[in-house]
């Protein structure tokens, strides 16, 4: 397998709800590539990053699946993740390690809530972004889909390439590309008609740069090489977001985005000291443990040592791979920029960051949400109790948003994840893996009660056995704090 530098290296993960085609626009990209010779299809279960039993079954991606593609002399790596909220962890695994988003959207679906929150992930990471609209053979309306994304996304929205006879156009380069054939110069016609879309281009491309701008609004014409350059940084500083149209199924525009990846989408930055993030752990029953890891800086050769900055300890690297679903290919180094696979590393982690020896090095860790939803669990049988724990322990090692405890109130094992199709898909795995049934069941509420206004008694002790007697009035006073204030006790003994 060849080794590409940084330079012709980029990252990619693909975000967007459930049926917008994501898998089906990922295997047009392998058979433009000619990596296959079939589209492979959801409904079939023969797509390449779908490839676990529960994806099949289910007909749904379940997990991060690290991918590539190899055009013109360029390595892509595409990070397919699922698109229910469920299983949003792996998006924020896939997003710390990606430089670019692509939002995936069917043609005929409305922006819902589900892709406002997507949207709204990737505006918290200030990750830039680009706009597939895929489905297009269902119908495409340039002004209505600019429209309606402007509408959600903001004026930043730009149309770059989008479907015309059979074919495509890609507004920036002002080309027609036949459905076969050569790419074409737009005749006098399509210049005409699509003069607008391409000034609106042209101005956000400018508004993005101050010497650009001066040109633009003077009337002088700028060269394209500035263009270029302005779009580029303009896509990475998130000020503005391409839109680009395909239909996956007879691979229309399949190759502008290709062109456009490489064209206009950044590099890898690096730095010289090895830094890399496990960003997925995958356990494989006879295999062992799959560290999936990026590499921001140096870089990783198989047979040496590197450094758990995380856990303070020494690892040494085996074998290095790169995968396309669950096929693997070996490579001997892992370079800046790169996403590759580190063979049974015996203590590292999902979220670890490793380097070449204890001194920090600048990596962010994956921010995963929080594990608020919570289930009782217990084996079927008591037997199984003790296999059960080891397989938990298995299961929250490759998903860091699973939790898995004993509540001492309530006496149960309590099992806390992001949604309820999670965890159903978590215990379908225990019992395909470890053959362990288990049930799940509503986790009990460990109810309490607190002070909500003042109250207070007096009580009086008066005994007299001769002399002066005994004599004492107590008062018990409570009332409420402001709430996560805590307890306060004050003592006002006189006398």
């Amino acid at each position: 397998m060849k080794i590409y530098q940084t330079e012709n290296l980029r990252n990619l993960v693909l975000v967007g709800p459930q049926g917008s085609g994501k898998t089906t626009f990922l295997e047009a990209l392998y058979l433009y590539t000619g990596l296959t010779n079939r589209l492979g299809r959801v409904e079939d279960g023969n797509t390449i990053s779908d490839y676990t039993e529960e994806e099949i079954e289910r007909k749904i991606s379940l997990h991060l699946s690290s991918n590539f593609v190899e055009y013109n002399n360029h390595k892509i790596n595409i990070l397919d993740t699922p698109g229910y909220y469920d299983f949003s962890g792996e998006l924020a695994a896939g997003l710390a390690v990606a430089e670019v988003a692509v939002l995936v959207l069917a043609a005929d679906a409305e922006i819902d809530v589900n892709i406002e929150n997507f949207w709204e992930m990737l505006a918290e990471q200030k990750k830039p972004a680009i706009i597939v609209i895929n489905k297009t053979d269902k119908g495409f309306s340039a002004d209505k889909i600019l429209a309606e994304l402007k509408k959600y996304f903001g004026e930043q929205v730009s149309l770059l390439a989008f479907p015309h006879s059979g074919g495509t156009i890609d507004l920036l380069k002002k080309k027609f590309y036949p459905p076969k054939g050569s790419s074409q110069d737009l005749n006098p016609q399509q210049s005409k008609d699509f003069a607008g879309l391409f000034d609106k281009l042209l101005e956000s491309i400018a508004a993005s740069d101050e010497k650009l701008i001066e040109k633009y609004l003077e009337g002088q014409e700028i060269p394209a090489a500035d263009i270029s350059r302005a779009f580029s940084q303009a896509i990475k500083g998130r000020q503005i977001f391409p839109v680009l149209a395909v239909d996956s199924l007879s691979g229309q525009g399949i190759g502008q985005f290709l062109d456009f990846v490489i064209d206009y989408l950044p590099a890898p930055e690096k730095t010289e000291r090895l830094a890399a993030l496990v960003y997925k752990t995958v356990s494989e029953p006879g295999a062992g443990q799959m560290s999936f890891v990026r590499i921001f800086g140096g870089g990783i050769k198989s047979g040496t040592d590197i450094y758990n900055l995380t856990r303070n300890k020494s690892e040494r690297v085996g074998q290095i791979v790169i995968t396309q679903g669950k096929k693997r290919l070996e490579i001997s180094e892992g370079i800046a920029g790169d996403l590759v696979v580190l063979l049974k590393l015996r203590d590292s982690r999902t979220n670890d960051i490793l380097s070449d020896g204890p001194d920090k090095v600048a990596v962010n860790p994956i921010p995963f949400p929080e594990a608020l939803y919570q289930r009782a669990i217990h084996a079927a049988s008591k037997a199984e109790e003790e296999k059960l724990g080891q397989a938990m322990a298995i299961i929250t090692l490759e998903d860091p948003t699973i939790r898995y405890q004993y509540n001492s109130e309530t006496r149960q094992m309590v099992v806390s994840g992001l949604g309820n199709v999670q965890l159903e898909v978590m215990a379908a795995r225990i019992k395909k893996r470890y053959g362990i049934d288990i049930i799940l069941e509503p986790a009990r509420v460990p109810y309490k009660e607190t002070i909500t206004s003042r109250a207070e008694v007096q009580g009086k002790y008066k005994r007299q056995s001769g002399g002066r007697g005994q004599y004492g009035d107590c008062w018990l006073r409570l009332e409420p704090r402001e709430r996560g204030a805590g307890f306060e006790f004050v003592n006002k003994i006189v006398g």
